[in-house]
């Protein structure tokens, strides 16, 4: 090992002692110690490393320089591990070492992973926190730079196929129908929803969908609805679906003051008097009469059954 290499390769520790007089220390590793000492003396802003943050926090003047050890750059890893474990660096949380050095590969120990857990769940406690985070969030997302990236990334194909896949995970499908159900997002949805700057928002975007589309894509769609509706559950689903809006109370309220509207109003009673053709009067007839005969049969048969339970 050459003078140069001994005098700028090596390990090295910063020390402070706080207000209280705890003994406080940073064990680390330098190719060029002569450098490593200059990034300290002036810590860059971006720099988030926790020693950086704390010496800006507290100023390099309150931290003493030593250097433990001059050693060649292959062995620094090595030596590095041997100088956290003797100092105990790392498992003692008054001191600045969140990992065991050398090829640990960051890896945090217990007491860092603890301290760090404790640290973002107080951060996330704080109402402000949040609130601060969402609209961080909102505004960067809102970015015209960054709704054209996003735009760009999501318009590609392995980026849609992989989103696919995702999404159609029965464990993320089971999340999600779990998520929608409760009854707290359904109130939230449902109050988003009424609001009337969403309703336009939603009409147009459907709209400018709708124009998108081409006659072919068009048919398409409208044959797969076709099919969907022609299905007995669907079919089961909708008529029980409009049955309970139909019996609700609000709803046969409006319906009932419409109808009253309607016929007190001379003209509407003389067009719909002019509309309802002897033909249109027998299809009604012969429809209620096929209904009540249908209801007769169900009596009969619910009867039958009855009355074979009793023998």
């Amino acid at each position: 090992m050459t003078s140069k290499e001994r005098l700028q390769s090596g390990i090295y520790l910063l020390e402070r002692i706080d207000a209280s007089g705890q003994r406080r220390i940073y064990i680390g590793q330098a190719i060029d110690l002569k450098r490593r000492r200059r990034q300290y003396d002036n810590p860059p802003e971006r720099d988030m490393r926790h020693i950086m943050r704390a010496i800006r926090k507290h100023g390099r003047a309150t931290f003493k320089w030593r250097v433990l050890e001059h050693c060649a750059a292959d062995m620094l890893n090595e030596r590095e591990r041997y100088w956290i474990t003797r100092f105990n660096a790392c498992h003692d949380q008054r001191h600045y070492n969140h990992t065991e050095g050398g090829d640990s590969g960051g890896a945090l120990s217990a007491a860092a992973k603890a301290k760090v857990t404790n640290a973002l769940k107080a951060r996330w406690a704080n109402p402000d926190n949040r609130a601060k985070h969402r609209a961080s969030m909102k505004a960067a997302l809102n970015r015209p730079d960054v709704k054209a990236r996003r735009a760009l990334t999501e318009a590609r194909p392995e980026v849609k196929a992989r989103r696919k896949a995702a999404l159609n995970r029965p464990e993320v499908k089971a999340r999600r129908k779990a998520a929608l159900n409760r009854p707290d997002v359904k109130a939230r949805r449902a109050l988003t929803e009424a609001r009337p700057e969403v309703k336009a928002r939603r009409s147009k975007a459907a709209k400018a969908a709708h124009a998108k589309r081409t006659p072919a894509e068009k048919a398409k769609t409208k044959a797969a609805r076709a099919l969907t509706e022609a299905r007995p559950e669907v079919k089961a689903m909708r008529s029980a679906s409009q049955k309970r809006a139909q019996n609700r109370p609000d709803v046969r309220t409006a319906k009932s003051a419409r109808l009253k509207a309607l016929y007190e109003n001379p003209d509407e009673r003389a067009a719909l008097s002019a509309a309802w053709t002897p033909d249109k009067r027998a299809a009604q007839s012969a429809r209620l009469k096929a209904a009540h005969a249908r209801r007769r049969v169900r009596r009969q048969v619910g009867d039958t059954k009855k009355q074979r339970r009793l023998i």
